[in-house]
This record gives structure tokens, sequence and C-alpha cells, in this order.
């Protein structure tokens, strides 16, 4: 409903919610509305907060524009959505005529590329989102991957996570099994090279 009235107000015939791209960030803009909701919603996120502000400073916003009770209130939480995603996304609902300035979610650790955007980095493992959406499709994997794959740092949409993530873990049992080993052993030599000494 939402895209059939931002459809009539860009002048565009149809938008489709599962494909647009309406901020040319290479991912539709319901895969990143869904990144979003899964930032806001998952607790081991550590920048959630953050976001959450951003968010809701936004839909504050949006509540006192002139046109809220025109047409807005409806869509109020996509907009603040789409809104705190990208500078982008500002830009394309300039032809809104929005009056307010909006705040975009941004990592102001590592870069000022907005966190949650096309060239942003969400886990910020190097890979920007966009690549990983890219080895995603690439891969064959879908948006539920592309969701754990780019808020995971050890992933980047080059297979699937269940099986990335199990190769980690199996890796890691390794190393603690061998370690375990080599401190017995250790610790078993240990008392006869001391009773070899005396």
């Amino acid at each position: 409903m939402f895209y059939t009235e931002l459809s009539n107000r860009l002048g565009i015939p149809t938008i489709n919610w599962d494909t647009s791209d309406l901020d040319g960030s290479g991912i539709p803009d319901s895969w990143e509305v869904a990144l979003l909701k899964k930032v806001l919603c998952q607790s081991v996120v550590y920048w959630r907060l953050d976001a959450t502000c951003v968010y809701l400073e936004n839909l504050s916003k949006i509540r006192t524009e002139p046109q809220y009770e025109l047409w807005l209130q409806p869509y109020e939480h996509v907009i603040a959505g789409l809104l705190s995603i990208s500078s982008e996304f500002q830009s394309a609902f300039s032809v809104l005529n929005l009056v307010n300035e909006y705040q975009t979610i941004k990592n102001n650790e590592k870069t000022v590329d907005e966190t949650l955007s096309g060239r942003g980095d969400a886990d910020r493992d190097g890979y920007s989102n966009r690549t990983e959406y890219n080895n995603c499709i690439n891969f064959g994997l879908g948006q539920n991957d592309f969701l754990i794959v780019v808020l995971h740092p050890d992933l980047d949409g080059t297979e699937a996570p269940q099986d990335a993530l199990t190769i980690s873990q199996g890796m890691q049992i390794l190393f603690y099994s061998l370690l375990i080993m080599i401190l017995g052993l250790v610790l078993l030599l240990s008392p006869r090279l001391s009773l070899h000494r005396k």
C-alpha cells in the first residue's frame, strides 16, 4: 500500500517492494528494511541502541510534518525506517517535500559511511553491505541468509551461514582439542623431566 502511494507521489508507474531500489544501493529496499528491523530487534548488535535512537528521532520528526495527517501517518514507520538507512533514500524522498532534517544511522568509529546503506559495513568486517548482498545472490542465498551474513564479521556471503559457521566452530573444537592434548603431554612429561635431573 505504501509503495502504491509512493508510486503516485513520485510519478513512477509501479514500484515493486520486493525488487525496488529507490536509493540505488544495489540492494532491494525490502532487504534494507529487513536489515534495519533485524538490527532494531536483535540485542546482540552492540550498536542497536544508536540505531534505535536515530529511527525513533526520525519517527518523531515525521509526526511533525505538515503532510502527516494528510497521508504520512499510515506509513510513518516505513518512511522513518527508510530515511534512517541512507542519505540516498532521503534524496529519493525529496520529492515528498518533507520539511524536517533527518538523520541516518552512521558508524563513527571506523568510517563515516552510513552503516546500513549499500556502501556501509554493518558487521565491520571490511566487506560492504552491497558486496555481501552480491555474494549472497551469486551463491544462491536468500534474504534470511543475507541478514545473518551482513551482521556476522566471519561471513561474507560466499557460502551458506550454517556451512561457514559449522566449519568455523569445527575448527575451534579441533584447536581446543589439540591444545588440551599438548597441555596434557607437557604435564605428563614435565614430572619425568624433573626426575631425570635429580
